[in-house]
């Protein structure tokens, strides 16, 4: 059933007064300390009930923040332009003030250089040489050479050893460093030489005892083992013997240079002696020699004699001299005409004397020639047989029989029968 206007009034009423009685004031809700957790406020706009949030209250208090601390970043910044600027500021005086420096660095290398420059002309004429000084010491056992620049400055100076200590390049220990007492050895003289006169190849002499001096010579490769008695060997041998090799085998003299040799006294005959291993005097050999060969047949002749009765065969030696002779009766044999002939053989060797291992060859000729007459001379060409015979005593080392040999020279090599 639909209400009436006047029902519809007084139901509106109603709530009106219902909700107005359920309502409190203001005055009658609880008060806060804080607004924490409070999203919006009641409010009116104009008669119309409103509700307010918090952010619009908050608003003009965070832009008066922002707007704040915009002017603070401004600030910042400026700041630190200002600050910036103070430092290029900063910079560029430190920038001047090492500008400034290298000036005066500059300026100072110049005057260096120019100093350099002037010490340098100076060096140049000192480098020059204007003279040499020799001056010796005061006790005259070195000399210091000095080469003085044109300006007279030192370039350099060495210390020369003079001529003391025994002349030449042997140092007289006893004379330079003498002892109070007793005698040098050699350990102790050459502790005594001073280093400036000690090098190489140096010599050094010393008494070691009344009358009596040692020569030695450094015989080392480095100075360093100067004080080594080892490096030292005798120099000169003061007239004694160092060594002496006989028959291979090597004698060591004393201490006073001496060597013991034990000689047998050789005995040397004067004649040949089959039962005698002595040695035999030369002219004793060439003597038998001479002999030997005197008796040696070297050649042989045979001669008619002018009554053409006999034939004289004789046997000559190397010098042609007759060793033996026979003469045999010639005969005819009978009526009718005959010839009185002779055999012509000689014999020789190329070599005088005959080495044992070496070569020989003998030479021999052979005719038969007519020994008178008109044809006194020639070759008749009787052939013959040549008995050729080598002995070495009594042993027969070859012995050929040769038939049927025609007048000429023949020649046999008898190397390998000797």
């Amino acid at each position: 059933m639909a209400l009436t206007e006047s029902e519809k009034t007084e139901l509106k009423n109603d709530i009106l007064n219902a909700i107005k009685a359920e309502s409190q004031s203001v005055d009658e809700l609880v008060e806060v300390s804080s607004l924490d957790n409070i999203k919006s406020l009641p409010a009116l706009r104009g008669s119309e009930l409103v509700s307010a949030p918090l952010t619009l209250l908050r608003k003009p208090a965070d832009d008066a923040a922002a707007t704040a601390n915009a002017s603070a970043t401004k600030a910042d910044n400026a700041a630190a332009l200002a600050n910036k600027a103070a430092g290029m500021a900063s910079d560029a005086a430190g920038t001047a003030n090492q500008a400034a420096e290298t000036a005066n660095s500059a300026a100072a290398a110049a005057s260096a250089a120019a100093k350099q420059a002037e010490d340098a002309a100076a060096g140049v004429n000192d480098g020059l040489v204007g003279g040499m000084t020799a001056v010796p010491d005061e006790e005259n056992d070195t000399v210091k050479l000095t080469l003085l620049g044109k300006t007279g400055t030192e370039i350099a100076s060495v210390d020369i050893p003079g001529g003391t200590g025994g002349g030449g390049n042997t140092y007289n220990v006893t004379a330079e460093v003498p002892l109070e007492s007793g005698y040098y050895v050699l350990s102790s003289a050459i502790g005594a030489v001073d280093e400036k006169y000690r090098y190489k190849g140096r010599c050094i002499t010393y008494e070691v005892s009344q009358g009596k001096w040692e020569t030695k010579q450094f015989v080392g490769t480095s100075l360093s083992s100067w004080e080594q008695e080892a490096s030292w060997e005798d120099f000169g041998g003061a007239g004694t013997m160092k060594s002496l090799t006989v028959n291979g085998e090597k004698k060591v003299p004393d201490s006073e240079g001496n060597v013991d040799l034990t000689i047998d006294k050789l005995e040397v005959d004067e004649s040949l002696d089959a039962d005698s291993t002595n040695p035999v005097q030369n002219k004793t050999v060439a003597a038998k020699f001479q002999e030997v060969e005197a008796g040696t047949v070297f050649g042989m002749s045979a001669e008619v004699s002018d009554d053409e009765s006999s034939v004289r065969l004789a046997l000559t030696n190397k010098s042609g001299a007759e060793i033996a002779s026979v003469d045999i009766p010639a005969g005819s044999g009978g009526g009718g005409e005959s010839s009185t002939t002779k055999i012509v053989l000689l014999a020789e060797t190329d070599k005088k004397t005959v080495k044992e291992g070496g070569a020989v060859k003998l030479t021999y000729t052979y005719d038969h020639q007519v020994a008178g007459g008109d044809d006194k001379g020639s070759s008749t060409g009787q052939k013959a047989t040549v008995t050729i015979q080598v002995k070495r005593g009594t042993t027969t080392t070859y012995s050929s029989s040769l038939k049927e040999v025609s007048k000429g020279t023949y020649t046999l090599d008898l190397t390998k029968y000797l």
